[in-house]
């Protein structure tokens, strides 16, 4: 919630939206696979220490902190970049933060 509530400051509801859903949602689907079908890196269980799981697999707090880590680190590579004035910073901004990820 801190981290949505970050987004919203720095860079407003709909790209903050759009990162959560997104993110929540690639994350989900990854460790949906991983823990149902052990794609792409064998198989793998959460243990129940994790607390509540979504669809019976994946622990609700993995999808939220790819979120916040993520999002951290789009937010720093979106400070860098404006600050250096690099041209291109859509793209600039993503690679970046890819890296720091």
């Amino acid at each position: 919630a801190t981290m949505f509530l970050v987004g919203l400051k720095a860079i407003g509801f709909r790209k903050t939206a759009i990162f959560f859903a997104a993110s929540t949602t690639i994350s989900f689907t990854s460790e949906w696979l991983g823990t149902t079908r052990g794609i792409p890196f064998g198989n793998y269980d959460y243990t129940n220490f994790l607390g509540y799981k979504l669809a019976g697999h994946v622990p609700y707090s993995i999808p939220l902190s790819w979120f916040y880590i993520g999002f951290a680190c789009y937010l720093l590579a979106t400070v860098l970049v404006d600050a250096l004035g690099i041209p291109r910073p859509t793209l600039a901004t993503i690679a970046l933060g890819a890296w720091f990820l």
